[in-house]
């Protein structure tokens, strides 16, 4: 599922979070199913164009890699939460901190 969410001030475009159960909104672990989150920023519209055309050269191909790893990674990886976000700076893509 993928979530449009307004322009964020530390600079984040781009998030995909990893959890250990199937709906992330249901406090309690269920031990369930694990759940994946998409989420794309805005970026101030004079920058919107490049930004869109950095996406697709850097952050996606390595959105991507980190979704296959994720499906693949071995249990103890995802029975916990996972966070990789990229980052809009000075007219770049820029990974950002995994948490």
């Amino acid at each position: 599922m993928n979530w449009h969410r307004p322009y964020r001030p530390d600079g984040t475009v781009l998030e995909v979070g990893w959890g250990p159960k199937a709906y992330p909104y249901f406090d309690h672990w269920d031990a369930g199913r694990e759940h994946l989150r998409v989420w794309v920023h805005d970026v101030q519209s004079t920058e919107r164009q490049h930004a869109e055309r950095e996406l697709r050269r850097v952050a996606i191909p390595e959105l991507v890699q980190w979704i296959r790893f994720a499906i693949a990674a071995p249990e103890g990886w995802r029975l916990l939460r996972h966070q990789r976000t990229w980052l809009w700076i000075d007219g770049q893509v820029v990974r950002g901190i995994d948490e």
